[in-house]
């Protein structure tokens, strides 16, 4: 595959993303997530994608994290490189540093002593609860996410679909730099 078929093709899988229930939910009803205690019992109030709808929505993620995929973000960047546009590249690599500093912030709660970042919670999503089943490997947020309350477990739940929103905006970044690439090709 050449680099304009590749860029081609990460195009066709945001667009596909941008069609899916979590975005569109997302559109149309936000997100929200908020409790208070009625009566010394915890009440939340949380709107967010039913599971189908973040389950497609990894599904087609996939594409863009997993470095075996030539349209991973990693991927992406390596192509610029070959390229002869210090511009362009420039903005693939920006948007990569963004995201990954991101992705390395921690959550702001701690959860049983630990405090896990937004990567350990998205690969532990991903990896261990929606697309894989390798728990072994995302043990520190499996041992939050499996040994907390409801209210805990949606608000984990709520930052997850959080970060696949940031993920989807710098998406979105990288398929307008390839749409102006492609265009100069």
């Amino acid at each position: 595959m050449n680099t304009k078929e590749t860029l081609n093709l990460f195009n066709e899988k945001y667009l596909k993303l941008s069609r899916s229930s979590l975005i569109q939910y997302v559109k149309e009803k936000g997100l929200k997530l908020s409790w208070e205690f009625v009566n010394n019992r915890p009440k939340d109030d949380h709107k967010a994608p039913g599971e189908q709808a973040i389950d497609g929505f990894v599904l087609n993620l996939r594409f863009f994290i997993q470095n075996n995929e030539p349209t991973s973000i990693s991927n992406i960047e390596k192509a610029y490189k070959k390229m002869e546009n210090q511009n362009l590249l420039g903005c693939i690599s920006e948007n990569r540093k963004i995201l990954n500093e991101f992705l390395d912030t921690d959550f702001p709660f701690k959860i049983n002593e630990n405090r896990l970042t937004n990567r350990e919670i998205m690969d532990g999503f991903v990896y261990s609860q929606i697309a894989h089943s390798n728990k072994s490997r995302h043990q520190p947020f499996v041992k939050c996410y499996e040994s907390t309350n409801t209210i805990t477990q949606k608000l984990i739940e709520h930052q997850f679909v959080a970060v696949c929103l940031v993920i989807f905006r710098i998406l979105g970044c990288i398929y307008n730099v390839n749409i102006e690439a492609i265009q100069k090709s």
